[in-house]
């Protein structure tokens, strides 16, 4: 169902027209369903409660809807039957978004909220700190651990020399220590 390709046609019977949506790719059809009945569902849209910010965003939703379930309706011979049927489905959408959005939970804040953190100091637990930076120590090795790898420089007595293994121009000396 692509919009972009709508033309102006002229509409066949309400009918006909039916028949035609229960094939998803004929975008002729679909165009001229959100022609005909685009205004009518936003219309509903809005009066179920949705926020003007988020009707074009349910409307889609009650189209996905329709085009979804258009094969299960079913004319019960009375007065605008298809529009009662569409109604439902828009109101049906519309209880599922609200639902969702009772849901959410809204953020508590503004100037107030922002002003009074701004109030509680800067407090470091320099124990947690430390355990911190050891943490991320270990975490930085365990990343480079393969690519280095400790050599005696002289011979037994002297400190072990952390190099890399990238061969002999790109070792560094870049920690010693006595294993003695």
């Amino acid at each position: 169902m692509s919009i972009s390709k709508c033309t102006s046609v002229s509409p066949p019977t309400r009918h006909s027209l039916i028949v035609h949506l229960q094939n998803e790719q004929d975008d002729v059809a679909w165009c001229e369903f959100v022609a005909v009945y685009e205004s009518f569902l936003m219309r509903l849209i809005q009066r179920g409660g949705v926020p003007a910010a988020h009707v074009n965003d349910v409307t889609n939703q009650v189209l996905a809807a329709i085009a979804q379930s258009i094969t299960q309706w079913k004319d019960d011979q009375y007065h605008a039957s298809f529009r009662r049927w569409i109604s439902r489905v828009a109101r049906n959408v519309v209880l599922k978004y609200m639902s969702r959005e009772r849901r959410q939970v809204a953020a508590a804040g503004g100037t107030d909220a922002l002003e009074t953190l701004a109030q509680v100091p800067d407090v470091v637990d320099e124990r947690l700190a430390h355990q911190y930076e050891h943490e991320l120590i270990v975490w930085a090795a365990e990343q480079v651990k393969d690519e280095f790898m400790y050599v005696d420089m002289v011979g037994r007595g002297t400190p072990r020399v952390l190099v890399g293994k990238c061969g002999p121009l790109s070792q560094h000396r870049l920690e010693t220590r006595d294993d003695g």
